[in-house]
């Protein structure tokens, strides 16, 4: 398998883009085997549209697997639209990578642009994106 297309749903824009984050750290990690909250940090990242917002996001978490061996499970979202385009303001959760205590699955590269649609349904909203495995 070399692609993952994940769907994340959200009654708010903000619900729907936590849980994306969660799905993706679900294709990563067994969620059950990764504490909670032994670490929390901030992360804030900025778009031209949604779907930049959403790459850029996805991509903030899976930096701080990569580069600093961290993995999160609760993500707490605000997003601000600004005139100079959107801003996403996120409380991560979670902990630090270990693979004596964790069940890892498979890795995730990268986000991708390919195939992400962003959906105000008339109930929830409706996330999908390719993840590069």
């Amino acid at each position: 398998m070399s692609d993952a297309l994940v769907e994340a749903y959200g009654l708010t824009l903000e619900d729907a883009f936590a849980n994306a984050a969660l799905a993706t750290t679900s294709v990563i990690v067994d969620l059950r085997t990764l504490s909670p909250s032994r670490i929390s940090e901030s992360v804030v990242v900025r778009g031209f549209d949604e779907k930049s917002l959403l790459y850029n996001w996805l991509e903030a978490v899976l930096i701080k697997k990569d580069a600093e061996r961290k993995m999160f499970r609760s993500f707490h979202v605000k997003i601000h639209h600004e005139r100079s385009g959107w801003r996403l303001d996120g409380m991560l959760s979670g902990d630090l990578m270990d693979t004596k205590r964790q069940r890892f699955k498979r890795d995730v590269k990268a986000v991708t642009y390919h195939e992400m649609e962003i959906k105000k349904g008339a109930k929830e909203y409706v996330i999908r994106f390719l993840l590069d495995l």
